[in-house]
């Protein structure tokens, strides 16, 4: 299974769309202040969309690791296919604007 992150005001707009292998990679990329915001939107491949609680941190050897819980809510999977599609485009759009190699490969870089 995969799971998506998409950073956008709405659930149904595509922002910057992130894919993860598992769940737990997803919850460490995330930030505390666009949770808080309420400017994420995790669902996964299947369609199965997810709500995001903070529970709290944990300190490790090295830094303090934020700990986060996810609850599978609502079932959209053409919403959730129309949003990664929607992401494509939009990424589609800005490679066609920037035509020289160079600003490709700035565009890649900062994508990650």
């Amino acid at each position: 299974m995969i799971f998506f992150l998409n950073e956008a005001s709405r659930r149904d707009v595509a922002g910057d769309v992130e894919a993860f292998r598992t769940i737990e990679a997803l919850a460490n990329y995330i930030e505390i202040p666009d949770v808080l915001n309420g400017n994420y939107w995790v669902f996964d491949s299947d369609g199965y969309f997810y709500d995001i609680t903070l529970t709290g941190e944990r300190s490790t050897a090295f830094r303090k690791r934020t700990e986060f819980t996810f609850q599978r809510t609502e079932f959209h999977p053409d919403l959730a296919l129309d949003i990664v599609k929607q992401a494509l485009e939009n990424v589609k759009r800005e490679f066609d604007r920037n035509t020289g190699l160079e600003e490709i490969g700035e565009l890649l870089i900062e994508r990650g």
